[in-house]
């Protein structure tokens, strides 16, 4: 059985502010790329941009030489089908699970959004788990799951917290997004770091 160190949301976020802050120019380029092909090919490239984008961000927390550059982003393809597999499957279980709760007014839709975001902090280090440690996406998924469920709240609310953070730029014309998109991976790799590379 695994032990992992207790979760401990604010360091996360701090680190993870900081992160970001150091290696803007890095983020912001690969950040460019990650969502221009993924607009340009319909998404099908999102699940390997993500999991590159993932890896840099676990290998500037970690310090590797040599240093990660924007162009490692491409890494995440070594991981396609799994990377592929883990978003495909777990967005269909989330999509299919939001739309039967959002058919009952007001509360289902509340309790959608709800299961949604408990849905992605139970996942949320998949996409890291296999681009550092080359797990497939069923153990990605179970990995991520053990570690979230040992004490879920905290989890949740960085979750929300990283999401709300990484997808503000979204809003308005959404070009924003390649600014504020990174903010969230710096924050799950922030507690990646700490529960997976002790």
């Amino acid at each position: 059985m695994n032990f992992y160190p207790p979760a401990t949301p604010g360091k996360w976020i701090n680190d993870g502010l900081n992160l970001y802050k150091t290696h803007f120019s890095l983020f912001l380029s690969a950040s460019v790329i990650l969502v221009l092909l993924s607009i340009l090919s319909l998404g099908i490239l999102l699940p390997p941009l993500a999991t590159g984008f993932a890896r840099i961000t676990t290998r500037l927390n970690r310090n590797d030489a040599p240093r990660p550059k924007a162009a490692d982003i491409f890494d995440g393809f070594r991981f396609f089908i799994n990377a592929f597999l883990f978003m495909v499957f777990w967005g269909l279980v989330m999509l299919t699970a939001m739309g039967i709760l959002a058919v009952f007014p007001v509360i289902g839709q509340v309790a959608a959004l709800f299961a949604g975001y408990c849905l992605q902090a139970l996942l949320m280090f998949g996409l890291f788990l296999i681009g550092d440690k080359n797990m497939s996406f069923w153990q990605a998924s179970n990995e991520s799951m053990a570690v979230v469920k040992t004490d879920f709240w905290p989890f949740f609310g960085v979750t929300v917290l990283a999401g709300i953070l990484g997808g503000i730029g979204a809003i308005g014309a959404g070009i924003g997004i390649v600014l504020t998109l990174p903010i969230q991976f710096c924050i799950i790799a922030s507690a990646y770091k700490d529960l997976f590379q002790p």
